[in-house]
C-alpha cells in the first residue's frame, strides 16, 4: 500500500512525500511503517540518523542530488537499516564518485554490511515509472 504523508493529510493515497515536513516526518512515517512502500524526498530535505529504519515494505526511494544532508556516523545509524533488501534508491547523482560530501557513506546500508541498490543518473520520471 502506498501512503501520502503531507502536513495537511496523514491519510492514504499515492506516495509518501517528504517536502513540507521537517523534524516530524520520521515520527509520522513510523506510525505507518507497515504501509510505507515509497519515499520521495525533495530538494533541501535532511535525512537524519536512524530516521527510516525498519520499514519492511519499502520498495523504492527517490533522493535528489540537492538533498542537503544524510546523517549516519556508522552502519547502526544508517537511515534505511532494517528495510527490505530489494528496496532500490533512485538518484540523479550521476555516479557513486559524485555523491555529495554531505551524504554519509552509510546512506544506503540496509544491514551492517549490505547496501541497497542505487540507480545513479536516474530522473524523477524513471523513479515514478518503476
Amino acid at each position: 500500500m502506498k501512503i501520502n504523508i503531507n502536513p495537511y493529510n496523514y491519510g492514504s493515497s499515492q506516495i509518501t512525500k517528504l517536502s513540507d515536513l521537517d523534524n516530524d516526518i520520521g515520527f509520522i512515517v513510523g506510525i505507518h511503517k507497515s504501509k510505507t512502500t515509497q519515499l520521495l524526498f525533495e530538494k533541501w530535505n535532511i535525512i537524519r540518523k536512524k530516521e527510516y529504519q525498519n520499514l519492511p515494505n519499502l520498495k523504492k526511494i527517490w533522493i535528489p542530488k540537492e538533498l542537503t544532508l544524510i546523517e549516519a556516523d556508522n552502519a547502526d545509524q544508517a537511515p534505511f537499516l532494517g528495510c527490505s533488501s530489494d528496496c532500490v534508491i533512485y538518484t540523479d547523482v550521476e555516479s557513486e564518485s559524485e555523491l555529495p560530501s554531505t551524504w554519509s557513506s552509510f546512506f544506503n546500508n540496509y544491514s551492517e554490511t549490505q547496501k541497497l541498490t542505487v540507480k545513479y543518473g536516474s530522473n524523477i520520471n524513471s523513479y515514478k515509472s518503476k
